[in-house]
This record gives C-alpha cells, sequence and structure tokens, in this order.
C-alpha cells in the first residue's frame, strides 16, 4: 500500500513536490497514523462507561458533622491506626441535618450555619458500596462563603485513608491521609476560587496518575508511585475551624465513568 502511495506520487504530483524523500513521505503517513490513533483514544475515552449519573439514581450519601465520633476522637484515633489497633468504639450513625439538601436531581446544597470553632460537613459513599479503580470524578460547584477548607476524597476508604485534592487559601493542594497522618501539601498550585461562580470539576484516577481539571483546563497532574489506595469511593468535605464563616456550597449532579486510559 505504501510502495503504491509513493507511486502515485511521482507520476501525479508537481516537481516541486516530487523531491521528498522516501522516509519524508514514510513519516508524513506515520504522523497521519498516530494522530488517528489519538483521536480514537480520546474517543474511546468520551464514550467510557457511565458508572454514575447522579441525575437518575439517588446516591446513598453518608453524612457527618462535628459531631461524629471519628472526628470528636480523631487524635486519639489516629494513633491506634498508626499501630494497627482496633478502634475499641462503636462508630454513630448520624441523620442527614438542615444543614444539607440532598436534591433530588442529584444537586447538593450545603448551608452550615457555624456555631463553634470546629464545624464540618462531611459527605461520603461506602466503599463497600461504590469501589472503583480507574474513573473519571465529574461535577460542578459553586462556593458561597469563605470558609476555610473544601476537599474532594477519591480512593476513599475511610477518614483515616484517602487521597485529596484540597481547595483552601486561593490555593490547591495535593494531600494523602494513610493511616490517619495527614500528608498535606504534597504539591500545590494558585487557585482563587471565587465566590458565586460555577466552576466544572473533573477528577481523572488512573493507576497512579491523579489529574484535576477545572473548566477543561489541568491544574494539577500528581501520581504516587506506592499507589498506596488501588480502589476507593469518593468523599465531599468542608470545614470551618475559626467561627468566623458558615459553610455555604453548592454541588451540581455527580457523574462517575469509568477510565480505560488518561491523556
Amino acid at each position: 500500500m505504501i510502495k503504491e502511495l509513493i507511486s502515485l506520487s511521482k507520476k501525479f504530483l508537481p516537481n516541486r513536490l516530487k523531491k521528498y524523500t522516501k522516509f519524508t513521505f514514510l513519516r508524513t503517513i506515520y504522523n497521519f497514523k498516530k494522530g488517528i490513533m489519538r483521536i480514537k483514544s480520546n474517543i474511546k475515552k468520551e464514550t467510557s462507561e457511565l458508572l454514575i449519573d447522579a441525575e437518575s439514581i439517588n446516591l446513598n450519601w453518608i453524612f457527618h458533622d462535628e459531631d461524629w465520633i471519628r472526628v470528636i476522637n480523631r487524635k486519639q484515633h489516629r494513633e491506634k491506626v498508626r499501630q494497627d489497633l482496633p478502634l475499641d468504639v462503636i462508630d454513630n450513625w448520624q441523620e442527614v441535618t438542615e444543614e444539607v439538601n440532598l436534591i433530588d436531581n442529584g444537586e447538593i446544597e450545603v448551608n452550615g450555619e457555624t456555631k463553634t470553632n470546629d464545624e464540618w460537613v462531611y459527605l461520603y459513599l461506602d466503599s463497600n458500596d461504590y469501589n472503583w479503580r480507574n474513573f473519571s470524578w465529574q461535577f460542578s460547584v459553586c462556593r458561597e462563603s469563605f470558609f476555610r477548607e473544601l476537599q474532594f476524597g477519591f480512593r476513599y476508604k475511610d477518614f483515616y485513608n484517602r487521597y485529596r485534592f484540597r481547595f483552601e487559601n486561593n490555593r490547591i493542594f495535593f494531600d494523602e491521609v494513610r493511616k490517619g497522618t495527614f500528608y498535606n501539601n504534597i504539591a500545590s498550585v494558585k487557585f482563587p476560587m471565587e465566590l458565586g461562580v460555577w466552576y466544572d470539576v473533573r477528577i481523572d484516577i488512573f493507576g497512579n496518575n491523579f489529574k484535576l481539571y477545572v473548566d477543561g483546563n489541568l491544574k494539577m497532574n500528581e501520581y504516587d508511585f506506592k499507589n498506596y489506595f488501588e480502589e476507593g469511593s469518593i468523599a465531599l468535605i468542608l470545614w470551618e475551624d475559626k467561627e468566623m464563616y458558615d459553610i455555604k456550597c453548592k454541588f451540581g449532579p455527580m457523574h462517575i465513568y469509568s477510565l480505560e486510559s488518561i491523556n
């Protein structure tokens, strides 16, 4: 096929194009085929399987706030977790309060009134029911007050084990929480999240590579070469610690896609 193309090019192309060597022509064909493969790869990614569509189904979010026993006793719990000792407590189940509105179409509205210097809104999906390895987590978010911390946990195991991208103090951080120890600011970039502005967020998790996109722009591209957490679920965590700002934030419906590759 390639030989026939070269032969035809010599017969029909203008003289100024006949100067192309066989190598140049083959290189052109190679680049063309490579471009087609890249397009196919992107199409494959865009049409990957939709695992979760929160607009169609109600996700079983588990809710906690500052009264959660994991939060209240986190220092002593972490020490036991580090030593691989069992926790001698029964976790407390909490009903969703009026602070959080889980809307039927998959949207989430958080309107938490700050009453102490340690206020939490904690939503996660149980990793026993939702457990993914390679996936793309996509949603929109609008922050409506200057509470301290907004974080998105992924490959979430539990309160003491997870990866996270964290928005705080006009920056985005990549952190790991392992056995209750917080490895904060492994990497960070500047990002002032404005109030009242909707942002499209996409987190791609593939193997040990984690990418964060905001409005289609790649903001962070991180790796965990030890691959501590190979699979897990997701979590939304909001925190205020200075009794200054109410925790107000809105989230669009969550969508989870399987990933067969990552660009």
